[in-house]
């Protein structure tokens, strides 16, 4: 899993096709994504980004009114995803 976490974070700084950026823009951890472009950039599945967003496992951020989306920043995601799992035992 360290090796996708770093080609997810090479992937910030690399231009992708199909992301809503125009060419030659660079992207720093600070600006907002949405879950497509998480999924575009090989760091987590749309639909993954979304169930943690709602169970409270992945920092989100809402934008416009209601039902305007969630947007997410590319650092606490990964920040996220490299965490241990706690292995908690259900009686």
């Amino acid at each position: 899993m360290t090796a996708r976490i770093a080609e997810a974070r090479q992937a910030i700084t690399n231009t992708e096709e199909g992301t809503g950026m125009e060419e030659g823009t660079v992207m720093n951890s600070d600006q907002l994504v949405t879950a497509h472009e998480l999924e575009a950039r090989g760091i987590i599945k749309k639909g993954t980004a979304y169930r943690m967003a709602a169970a409270g496992k992945l920092i989100h951020y809402k934008v416009g009114c209601a039902g305007g989306g969630i947007r997410f920043r590319v650092d606490e995601v990964l920040a996220v995803l490299r965490r241990p799992v706690s292995h908690e035992v259900r009686k």
